[in-house]
C-alpha cells in the first residue's frame, strides 16, 4: 500500500483557511469556547451534532442493548468497525497503522451521511514526550454537504486548539465516508483500488516521519 509519508502533519493544511482562532487549554473547555464564535445557526447545529455522536458513542459500549449491529474487518494496515442501527448504519471508524504511525477516522452518520469526522493522529512510542510528533485530534462538523466548524486539538506543551468557521465543501469527507461504508458493510473482497484511495486523508494526515 502507498506509504503515509508525504502526508501533511497535524498542524498543516489549515494555511488556506480565514478566521483561524488559536484557543489554549484543557480540550473540553477549549472548544465550547472557541464554538461560541461560530454564528447562531451553525452553533445550534454543531450542537445537535455533538448531541447525536454523544448517544452514538454512548450505545457503542453495549451495542447489543442499544440495538446496535456491530461489525468489524481486518486488511493490511487496516482496522474497519461500523454500527448499524435498524439496517442503517450509524458509525463507522478506519484505523491505518504503518510501523509506529497510526491514523483513527470516526464517521457519525445522520440517515447515512457523515455529520461529524474525527480524525485522531499519533505515534505508538512509550513515551508520547519522544513522538516526532504530538497527538492530533481534528473534528469536522457538517451540514448539507458543508464543513460548518473546524476543530483542531494538539497535545503540545501547552495544549492548543485551533478553531476555523469558514464553511466550505466536505465532498471529500463525505465520498470517503461512502468508501468505509462500502468495506464494512458490503460482503465479497474488498476493492484494492478503493482501500488505497484511503491511504492519503484529504485534509489532515498522519504524523510524517522522523
Amino acid at each position: 500500500m502507498k506509504s503515509t509519508s508525504k502526508l501533511p502533519g497535524p498542524s498543516r493544511g489549515w494555511s488556506g483557511f480565514a478566521a483561524l482562532l488559536i484557543l489554549v487549554g484543557c480540550s473540553n473547555a477549549a472548544s465550547q469556547q472557541a464554538l461560541a464564535f461560530a454564528s447562531g445557526s451553525a452553533q445550534t447545529r454543531v450542537k445537535a451534532i455533538q448531541a447525536e455522536a454523544k448517544r452514538i458513542d454512548s450505545a457503542m459500549q453495549t451495542p447489543s442493548k442499544a440495538g446496535l449491529r456491530k461489525l468489524t474487518r481486518e486488511l493490511p494496515h487496516w482496522e474497519f468497525t461500523g454500527a448499524l442501527e435498524a439496517s442503517q448504519p450509524v458509525f463507522v471508524s478506519a484505523r491505518f497503522s504503518e510501523g509506529q504511525a497510526i491514523r483513527e477516522e470516526s464517521y457519525y452518520l445522520i440517515r447515512g451521511n457523515a455529520a461529524l469526522v474525527k480524525v485522531e493522529t499519533w505515534w505508538d512510542v512509550e513515551d508520547p514526550r519522544r513522538a516526532p510528533e504530538p497527538r492530533t485530534i481534528h473534528e469536522y462538523y457538517i451540514d448539507h454537504g458543508q464543513t460548518i466548524w473546524q476543530i483542531t486539538r494538539i497535545a503540545s506543551s501547552p495544549a492548543r486548539t485551533l478553531a476555523n468557521d469558514t464553511i466550505h465543501p466536505a465532498s471529500a469527507l463525505l465520498a470517503r465516508s461512502r468508501t468505509i461504508q462500502q468495506i464494512i458493510f458490503h460482503t465479497g473482497a474488498a476493492d484494492t483500488d478503493a482501500v488505497r484511495t484511503l491511504d492519503e486523508f484529504p485534509e489532515a494526515g498522519t504524523p510524517h516521519r522522523p
